[in-house]
């Protein structure tokens, strides 16, 4: 009896565990070397992982390193390289798709330690509030910073335009799709310097706030 009721509870448990369980879980391969590449680095980077402060920092470092390591040979490139033009054009991109998502993650990790609102009660937290407003204000900075990078990045691609590009999975077409939206259709989408500047305001508004000790009535 006591070993059909020790049974009974594994199996529980077993039912448990797999039911909270993703695929992912039982599919996980460990590195076999070194990463090497700038595109191995690249593909590190998770566009739909929670927005959680290490996960977005890991994602930091990941487009960082993808910025300092050597680009793949172009036959392992994203997309179909046969040209020293085609080349270019790929490595422009590439650079500029990476400051692209450095600068969004930047904003996104500010937002993290942004309050929204400065209610009565929050005084008690004044400290900490006006810490993190401090965080907020330095990932804006930098979202800023990699902002113009990318940006020159982008009017560098668009001179390249006319040369023809073939992706592989529509990775390079959505790169392209970003450059025309920033440098030629002026889309509210990838305005991102009026995005940070009105953050950084943002912030230094509600810092002034809590010195003078107002609240949103």
């Amino acid at each position: 009896m006591r070993i059909k009721s020790v049974f009974f509870i594994f199996f529980i448990l077993f039912l448990f565990i797999d039911a909270r369980s993703d695929l992912e879980d039982y599919t996980y391969v460990p590195l076999r070397r070194k990463l090497k590449y700038a595109e191995e680095f690249y593909s590190l980077f998770r566009e739909n992982f929670k927005r959680g402060t290490d996960n977005l920092n890991a994602n930091v470092f990941w487009l960082l390193h993808a910025l300092e390591y050597p680009f793949a040979p172009p036959q392992l490139a994203l997309a179909k390289i046969e040209t020293p033009d085609q080349w270019e054009k790929y490595k422009t991109l590439f650079r500029f798709q990476v400051y692209y998502l450095i600068t969004d993650t930047y904003l996104r990790l500010g937002e993290r330690y942004e309050k929204p609102n400065i209610l009565f009660f929050n005084y008690t937290f004044k400290k900490e509030i006006l810490e993190g407003f401090e965080i907020a204000k330095v990932y804006y900075n930098r979202a800023k910073f990699y902002w113009e990078k990318a940006k020159k990045l982008a009017y560098d691609a668009w001179e390249l335009r006319d040369i023809d590009l073939y992706s592989i999975d529509g990775e390079t077409d959505k790169w392209m799709d970003r450059v025309y939206k920033l440098v030629y259709s002026r889309d509210q989408e990838m305005n991102y310097d009026k995005e940070i500047k009105e953050r950084i305001e943002e912030v230094d508004y509600k810092i002034k706030m809590l010195n003078r000790g107002e609240y949103k009535k």
